[in-house]
């Protein structure tokens, strides 16, 4: 019994003075220039945001990727997130998804996986087809050639997943909007790794926001898909020019228990006029509560994961979690009803409270292990 108190104790106090949980945050940034501001202004990433050009035929596919791969090494120890096109512009879509279905692609599709793993990434995220559901898109899926997407999506994921050389994470990225349903444009859980959907405040998705619940794919509608089919969630894009946005989407992601493995905000003007922001705009205050808002709800659902309870002669952890603590509701009309600071300041108040209950535990079960070591 000396053992077990001990080893309650131990898990108590180590859950107490853990370092709270970082989000892994990527961006998209104008060069090392843009990538030094985002540092300064909000936090510094870990991940970027790389693109084979979808403006080349599939025959230069390669020589995109070995450019992007290059260019990637200058950031140092990041991890790419990599966006894949499933046609190149102007080509038609259907034919596309056919040829790459039919495994005639295989050697650009695993040539693309090299240029990354020969430039010194073991392990990377790839976005096949990313806002499949965007009529902006060249691989725009309908219902007229949604099964061949499917089976386009599937091959790519095969490929990824056999690939000896790295790890690849395989992201399925919708946008929010749309006409086609989650369900209807799934490939399965076999190829997705990863649910993510990209999304964007003024000018690209106003007036849609993240706290949106009509149409076939909002923000809240993929989080919920991710947690139906037990998958990571990820915001592969996500910018705005405008502070509103920002926080609107660390409420909703603080409000979900959906697991979380990135976050990429897009911070340049690139196909997002007004997005770039620097050190002292307040967007960049925005985001870091964002972030903070997300990293406390980590945190928490991290420290109950660890809790443990004594069944016979061991320590095991509970198989159902406590429920996470309900964050504060979103404004009704922001910035007016509630401010942004108002906002962050009351995530932080939440964590503190938690962060007391955990220390007074783990001293009282520091006296009780005193005790029955003297005892002992």
């Amino acid at each position: 019994m000396k053992f077990l108190t001990t080893a309650i104790f131990a898990a108590l106090t180590a859950a107490a003075h853990a370092e709270q949980p970082k989000l892994p945050v990527g961006v998209a940034v104008d060069g090392q220039a843009g990538w030094s501001a985002f540092a300064q202004a909000v936090q510094q990433p870990t991940m970027i945001l790389r693109y084979i050009d979808l403006s080349l035929p599939k025959s230069q596919w390669k020589q995109s990727a070995q450019y992007e791969a290059n260019q990637t090494s200058a950031f140092g120890n990041v991890t790419p997130i990599l966006g894949l096109p499933m046609a190149s512009r102007g080509e038609d879509a259907d034919t596309s998804f056919r040829a790459i279905a039919n495994g005639s692609q295989d050697g650009v599709i695993d040539a693309i996986f090299q240029a990354f793993v020969d430039a010194g990434y073991p392990g990377f995220y790839l976005r096949p087809g990313f806002e499949m559901n965007g009529s902006w898109m060249p691989w725009y899926v309908t219902p007229g050639n949604v099964n061949d997407y499917i089976a386009a999506f599937q091959r790519i994921a095969a490929l990824a997943h056999a690939f000896h050389g790295a790890l690849i994470s395989v992201v399925w990225n919708p946008n929010v909007g749309g006409n086609m349903s989650l369900a209807s444009m799934y490939p399965g859980d076999a190829s997705v790794d990863v649910v993510g959907i990209d999304t964007y405040g003024s000018p690209i998705n106003n007036p849609m926001s993240p706290a949106d619940t009509s149409g076939n794919c909002t923000l809240r509608d993929a989080m919920q898909f991710a947690a139906d089919h037990g998958k990571l969630f990820a915001i592969p894009e996500a910018g705005s020019a405008d502070t509103t946005f920002p926080v609107q989407l660390g409420i909703a992601l603080a409000q979900s228990p959906v697991k979380l493995a990135f976050v990429a905000v897009w911070d340049t003007n690139a196909a997002c006029g007004g997005c770039l922001f620097g050190p002292g705009d307040g967007r960049a205050a925005a985001w870091q509560n964002t972030i903070a808002m997300v990293e406390g709800r980590a945190a928490t659902s991290a420290l109950q994961s660890s809790v443990t309870t004594v069944s016979g002669d061991a320590v095991v952890a509970p198989t159902t979690p406590a429920p996470l603590p309900t964050p504060p509701p979103p404004p009704q009309t922001p910035p007016e009803l509630l401010s942004l600071q108002a906002q962050a300041d009351a995530m932080f108040t939440q964590q503190d409270q938690t962060d007391t209950q955990i220390n007074t535990t783990a001293g009282a079960m520091g006296a009780l292990s005193s005790q029955l070591d003297a005892i002992g």
